[in-house]
């Protein structure tokens, strides 16, 4: 356990988040060179954030994402947004947090093999808000997301989908 989490920071302004939304459960990522123009491909998170203190302050409101499924997983909690409002007591403003499926990429681990971002079919996440929220303990969490599938068809090959951008690349 840390003694400070990231994003612990002192405020005399206190504040609670609520109404947590997403604009869907499933987020879609077609091969390179597949069509793409029919798909979600990003995510689109909200939340309401009031000031409930008596003085005016600041928050950086963090967004998380924790792997729920995924056949290698390089971290449990990984940072993929974040924005620092200002807010008066009593005020609410609602902050958003936009997350594509190439932000879910990583690089794939092997002896042979580190370089090449992976997605997997059928992986699944949630997403939290906060610096000390931690979804895979307390998914019903009104912090936390309910979860989210990505979906890459049956013909996504991580391999080929890579070496297809970088041929792209090369050939410009």
């Amino acid at each position: 356990q840390v003694q400070w989490p990231f994003g612990h920071g002192l405020s005399y302004a206190t504040f609670d988040y609520a109404d947590l939304k997403l604009s869907s459960t499933k987020l879609q990522y077609k091969a390179f060179g597949q069509d793409r123009s029919n798909i979600d491909k990003t995510l689109t998170i909200t939340v309401n954030v009031k000031n409930t203190g008596s003085v005016p302050g600041s928050e950086t409101v963090l967004f998380f994402t924790f792997d729920e499924s995924r056949y290698v997983t390089p971290e449990h909690k990984r940072l993929r947004s974040f924005d620092k409002i200002y807010l008066e007591p009593g005020e609410v403003k609602t902050v958003t947090a936009t997350i594509s499926a190439d932000d879910l990429n990583f690089q794939s681990i092997g002896p042979h093999d580190d370089s090449h971002p992976v997605l997997q079919n059928g992986m699944t996440f949630r997403v939290g808000i906060g610096a000390t929220v931690d979804c895979r303990d307390n998914s019903n969490n009104e912090v936390c997301s309910d979860v989210i599938t990505i979906d890459t068809g049956d013909d996504y090959n991580a391999a080929c989908d890579w070496a297809c951008k970088l041929w792209i690349e090369e050939s410009k």
